[in-house]
Parts: C-alpha cells; structure tokens; sequence
C-alpha cells in the first residue's frame, strides 16, 4: 500500500493554520489488529506512532505523524 496525499483547493488550510499530524481512522473491522495498522502506516513517511482504540466494539486509531 502507498501512502500519498492528494488535494485540491477546496481542501487547503489557511496559512495561519498548521497541519495537524495526527490521522484519524475509523471503520475498521472488529478483527482488525494494531500490529496489522501499524504494518500499514510504517511504510508512509513520516510515521511516528500508532494508538487504537476499541469503543463499544467499534475499533479507531489514530496515527501521529512528524
């Protein structure tokens, strides 16, 4: 899998507004594991960390990047 960002003008953040580096993602799979995500995301740059969450037999992680 690769990791690339594509934009368009309507999603572009105002200047005065930095990025913000962390990626939510949700919809996952109730068999989904965190070593399976961190599998995934390792391979992007910039790739810090990995915390996953499991709510109400809903899993989210949220991925911090540099």
């Amino acid at each position: 899998m690769s990791c690339t960002c594509l934009q368009d003008s309507s999603t572009i953040a105002p200047q005065n507004n930095p990025p913000c580096p962390t990626l939510f993602v949700a919809n996952l799979g109730p068999a989904c594991s965190e070593q399976e995500l961190i599998d995934v995301f390792s391979s992007c740059a910039g790739f810090v960390k990995l915390k996953m969450q499991n709510k109400l037999g809903a899993p989210v992680a949220f991925v911090d990047f540099k």
